[in-house]
């Protein structure tokens, strides 16, 4: 066993007895942090029972946990959101009983042993509607929701850091922590080869994957924007120097579906915190040329010969997705369902249930099962058409009362829409990097949130109260 590999089981066994305290102890702030610190540690994935463990599945069972204990303490709370779990049951029920009508292609016995692979995406599905629950248990006012993104930003403080140590790695010709992969094996690099002819190296801290690292950085890029165009001098100045470290981190992954989400997220918000918010406008303008300029000034030293950072960019993000749209195994199995399996593209296949429809699936690459990359893909295979419309809804619902809650808030001031307006940006950014690359998780986690910050609002604007009562202003970046 090498040393790299007992350490990623010890940090999962770390994680593993953390989770279960919160649980028993009652603490669902504690397991949210570590939500967001299991994205920021997940190279340290261990193999056991059949199963790839990372930190962030072994505190959803911690999360799943926690609701079925502790779901009278949050039971109130719950009753306002019945519709979305009402939905969440029906939507899993439908998608269960076309599984048993559609007969797949690939018998299971076939499969290698994956016979209990539906029923584990089912429990994926639900931990991950579980989350919302535990956020309104760890959210109980605007303050505790302020410590969240404290939380959240100071581990992608760190994660930038971490990776900014992988830069200097490289530039200096040392090793960095590799890639850990199932069955103890190890990349020392993730890189790809421009057109030019350069190796380019892609950083990923301590996350596992590039993307892995793009999913964490992305909904901080957008937060920091926002917080850097209001409150003190003090705290602009930090927010900007946090958006110039996580920012060209973020854009050196060269996560292609990433760095796309982040393009789409900016706008969206820009039309979403409309123009009473000029400071956030003038903000993301700025920020964006800053973090271009800082972004190419570094990127030569991932490189093995020079390259031109935008001409890289663009091949990375345009230039990919049009040499690769007729091999991409994404666009293969819609191709499928809309050819073979219509049925199955209108009401889904099962949780899970597409390797078992399409002949090569399993055993892909040599082991295991060629997975589906785009989060939203991934859902209309597995709930169709129908159930993925609703999730969509359901965001899209979400986002236009928070907006208008948003536009129509007069008590706070313009600095507490700003606030609201970070957990806005932070759900546009995750539904939009679940586009390119699965992130089902951070979508669950920023949707829980919102969901609760609305809640609060909502609750306390018609007594007349400030947006954030429990914070003195200036206070929201320190918690």
């Amino acid at each position: 066993m090498s040393k790299l590999v007992l350490l990623a089981q010890i940090v999962n066994m770390a994680f593993f007895l953390t989770s279960m305290y919160a649980v028993v102890a009652r603490k669902a702030r504690l397991l949210i942090s570590l939500l967001i610190w299991g994205m920021a540690f997940g190279n340290f994935c261990a193999y056991a029972g059949g199963l790839l463990w990372v930190p962030v599945k072994i505190v959803l069972i911690g999360v799943s946990l926690y609701c079925l204990v502790w779901s009278s303490t949050f039971a109130r709370d719950l009753k306002r959101f019945v519709p979305i779990f009402t939905g969440a049951a029906v939507i899993l029920l439908f998608s269960l009983t076309a599984m048993f009508l559609l007969p797949p292609e690939v018998s299971v016995a076939a499969s290698g042993g994956q016979a209990f692979r539906p029923i584990l995406h089912t429990y994926h599905y639900l931990s991950y509607l579980a989350v919302l629950p535990v956020c309104l248990a760890a959210f109980p006012n605007a303050r505790s929701i302020a410590l969240f993104l404290n939380q959240y930003l100071l581990a992608c403080a760190f994660s930038s850091v971490v990776a900014l140590g992988q830069l200097a790695a490289y530039a200096l010709g040392l090793p960095f922590l590799p890639i850990l992969r199932i069955g103890g094996r190890t990349s020392t690099v993730a890189a790809f080869s421009s057109d030019a002819g350069s190796k380019v190296l892609r950083l990923y801290a301590l996350a596992g994957e590039p993307k892995q690292l793009a999913i964490l950085l992305c909904p901080a890029v957008l937060a920091c924007i926002v917080l850097a165009a209001t409150g003190t001098p003090a705290e602009r100045k930090r927010m900007r120097l946090l958006l110039v470290l996580i920012a060209p981190v973020f854009l050196m992954t060269f996560s292609t579906g990433a760095v796309f989400a982040a393009l789409i997220a900016v706008a969206a918000l820009a039309m979403m915190v409309g123009a009473r918010m000029s400071k956030v406008a003038t903000s993301i303008v700025l920020g964006l040329g800053v973090v271009a300029v800082v972004t190419a000034l570094i990127v030569p030293f991932l490189m093995t010969s020079q390259v031109d950072f935008f001409d890289l960019l663009h091949e990375r993000t345009v230039g990919r997705i049009m040499a690769e749209r007729h091999e991409r195994f994404e666009l293969m199995i819609l191709s499928f369902l809309w050819e073979e399996k219509p049925a199955g593209l209108v009401a889904g296949l099962g949780p899970g249930m597409y390797a078992y429809h399409i002949p090569g699936v399993f055993g892909f690459g040599g082991m295991g099962v060629a997975q589906i990359n785009s989060g939203w893909i991934q859902l209309i295979v597995d709930l169709g058409l129908i159930g993925t419309l609703s999730i969509v809804f359901a965001i899209a619902h979400l986002l236009s009362v928070s907006a208008a809650q948003l536009r129509a808030q007069t008590a706070g001031g313009e600095r507490g829409r700003a606030i609201h307006a970070c957990l806005i940006a932070g759900l546009i950014a995750a539904a939009c990097v679940n586009l390119g690359t699965f992130s089902l998780y951070s979508l669950a986690l920023w949707f829980g949130v919102l969901s609760t910050s609305y809640l609060r609002l909502q609750v306390a604007q018609p007594q007349g109260q400030a947006l954030h009562p429990a914070m003195p202003p200036g206070s929201y970046v320190r918690g």
